[in-house]
């Protein structure tokens, strides 16, 4: 492993995997401060709000020292709340909260560094995307490595939602054109930093597409974190309907449109579908659908696994994705995936599962039917898939970020 010489300080709205950059960087001794929205303490106050706000108890880690951590808690309290106001909202007031809150915990993590001198004792600071562009102003003149996590695809995302929005009029809960200046806001941060991570090739080649510099891109893999069922515990019985499952946000990014479409097509009797995650499409769209869909919705994290363990074969049609967590999981399920290429996970096609196009339910509905009339490749790929899930653990994840010193140096 890289011999780990800097010394940084991190900071980020919400608990993005678990703080899992952070509290790899604290675990090999290496960071100065950790600067977040919300950090649960041990208070009387907050044990009382925990109670009717059970997540707030998840806003800590055991791997980061409370005393390395800078959190700005009424901030966090107070734009908790605004999210619920907006997030129903259209995409365009959604995007100016977030520019709103961004600016104003940049500003807060910057006064901060300012005021106790922080950026004279750390080598690297890194923030994300629209979260951190007046920290990187206050430190472009000293001698930090600006570094910006960027984890979604930028205007790409942007105008593929608004193009799914026209194309599918009455499907999306809200509006969903883009606020130009959520754009201008990560071009400035691109612009500045100076090291930019993204998790998958696709959201490099986004980048890419949008002027950012080749050099400036390195490439992280998430990790996954969870539980592992291996395909040996896992039974098949051919007599029965496929059992398909989806698990993520169900809206028009992740290809929904694409796969209610494939569905009405395909013969009801020999497939059964699962639909788990936050619903953002109209209900009315989805009461419509066959009875072989099972709309389940939003579920506890603890209970997705069930899912994972009951169904054949998982489906992601997703349009654009960073890198899809719910397909490693899936994948650390043993279960063989139907995905894009936009989906941020790299696959063999025929190995691990089948690459469909993006936008094309009939490449969806194409690849079903393959599968559930060679239900015997389902075997040999859950082997596949299982295997290339354990490839993406936490100590790959773990050498990666620690080699982060060795590249930026």
């Amino acid at each position: 492993m890289a011999c780990f010489n800097s010394l940084w300080a991190i900071s980020m709205i919400g608990r993005r995997v678990n703080y899992l950059i952070p509290s790899v960087i604290s675990e090999a001794g290496k960071l100065k401060l950790f600067y977040t929205d919300f950090w649960y303490k041990d208070s009387i106050l907050l044990k009382l709000l925990s109670i009717y706000r059970k997540n707030l108890i998840l806003r800590k880690s055991d791997i980061i020292p409370s005393q390395k951590v800078v959190s700005f808690n009424k901030m966090g309290m107070m734009n908790s709340i605004k999210y619920r106001l907006y997030k129903n909202k259209s995409l365009y007031s959604l995007q100016s909260y977030f520019m709103e809150f961004g600016k104003e915990f940049a500003l807060e993590v910057a006064k901060h560094m300012k005021k106790y001198e922080v950026y004279k004792e750390i080598t690297h600071f890194m923030g994300f995307t629209t979260q951190c562009l007046e920290t990187f102003e206050m430190l472009s003149n000293k001698n930090v490595i600006k570094v910006i996590n960027q984890f979604d695809a930028g205007a790409i995302l942007d105008n593929i939602l608004y193009e799914e929005y026209i194309k599918w009029p009455g499907w999306s809960k809200v509006d969903l054109k883009p606020n130009d200046l959520f754009q201008t806001r990560r071009e400035l941060e691109w612009e500045i930093s100076d090291v930019i991570i993204v998790n998958s090739n696709y959201t490099k080649k986004a980048l890419l597409n949008q002027g950012v510099d080749d050099k400036k891109i390195i490439v992280i893999p998430w990790a996954y974190l969870g539980p592992y069922h291996p395909p040996e515990k896992r039974e098949y019985n051919f007599n029965y309907p496929l059992r398909v499952l989806w698990v993520g946000r169900v809206d028009l990014a992740k290809g929904i449109q694409y796969l209610v479409e494939a569905i009405r097509e395909l013969d009801d009797k020999k497939y059964v579908f699962f639909i788990v995650g936050d619903l953002f499409i109209n209900k009315k769209i989805l009461s419509r659908l066959p009875k072989n869909v099972f709309i389940i919705g939003e579920v506890p994290y603890s209970s997705v696994s069930y899912f994972y363990r009951s169904c054949d074969i998982f489906v992601n049609p997703t349009l654009s994705d960073n890198f899809s967590l719910a397909t490693l999981e899936a994948m650390a399920h043993s279960l063989p995936v139907l995905i894009t290429d936009n989906c941020g996970i790299e696959i063999e096609n025929g190995k691990e599962g089948i690459i469909i196009r993006p936008g094309d339910h009939i490449s969806l509905k194409e690849a079903l039917e393959y599968i559930e009339k060679n239900r015997f490749l389902l075997k040999s790929m859950s082997v596949n898939s299982f295997e290339f899930a354990r490839k993406h653990n936490l100590e790959t994840f773990k050498k990666n970020i620690l080699n982060l010193d060795s590249l930026l140096n």
